[in-house]
């Protein structure tokens, strides 16, 4: 394996994402024009029920895991939306690259658009609001965005997944799964709140643990070794997720999905 040719081919699709991001003003309203909406909406709500900073930290460190994790996900989907939309997937199949470099190199991208967002969204929740997010300290922070951007690529495997099964009929997952992962992965609350079976289903994924790790740091109480959970189930996805993408690839194959949605 030749380092150099593996570093190459990852960073042409991180380079597609770029070139994609700057012709399109709608991709970079999920970067920062959304954020920027639900600081205001959330961050006003909660100036309105004057709740204590333990609290605040509760739900403007979800406002913060939406923002970021939304950009990060997208872009691990956008590797295989783009080609569908372009009706370009065979050119991309039968190009001498691997399923790593398209998903390791859409991945970066997204980490850097979602670091962006997430030093946007600081600024703006400090001079708005008079919270400092990074207060957490440097390791908890450290530690939150890491879970953020490998929930992001779980996400985006999964879509990726859903797309090769069922073709343009699973777009829509794209822009709606992280909104059902706001109610059982405790977004806005503690999943202790929620009811046994959604509880159990919120604490099997690794998002729920990195929220838990990082609310810790604001004298909130949770469990022990939350973040030491959250990496050991994101190992546990990682290895599982990927697998799966290349079973649903070599299904999509055999069926012929990929010529109809190439020309």
């Amino acid at each position: 394996m030749n380092l150099s040719s593996e570093i190459a081919k990852t960073f042409a699709f991180t380079y597609r994402n770029v070139t994609m991001t700057k012709r399109n003003v709608f991709l970079l309203g999920d970067m920062l024009y959304w954020p920027f909406i639900a600081v205001l909406s959330i961050g006003f709500m909660l100036a309105y029920l004057q709740i204590g900073t333990r609290d605040a930290a509760v739900v403007l460190s979800g406002v913060v895991a939406m923002s970021v994790l939304q950009p990060c996900q997208l872009d691990v989907s956008y590797v295989l939306l783009f080609d569908m939309w372009s009706k370009s997937m065979k050119h991309t199949l039968v190009a001498p690259v691997g399923r790593r470099h398209y998903i390791v190199g859409a991945w970066l991208f997204g980490m850097f658009r979602g670091t962006v967002t997430f030093m946007v969204l600081v600024v703006l929740i400090r001079w708005l609001f008079k919270f400092d997010i990074l207060q957490a300290g440097i390791g908890p922070t450290i530690v939150f965005l890491s879970g953020l951007f490998l929930s992001g690529l779980f996400i985006g495997l999964l879509i990726i997944i859903l797309l090769y099964s069922f073709g343009m009929r699973a777009e829509i997952a794209a822009w709606s799964i992280v909104s059902v992962l706001m109610i059982v992965c405790g977004i806005y609350y503690p999943v202790d709140i929620l009811p046994p079976a959604a509880r159990m289903l919120g604490q099997a994924i690794p998002l729920t643990w990195f929220l838990d790790a990082f609310r810790q740091a604001f004298g909130l109480r949770g469990h022990e070794h939350a973040a030491l959970k959250g990496y050991a189930l994101s190992a546990i996805y990682m290895a599982g997720l990927y697998t799966l993408v290349m079973l649903s690839e070599k299904r999509a194959r055999r069926r012929g999905t990929i010529l109809k949605m190439s020309e």
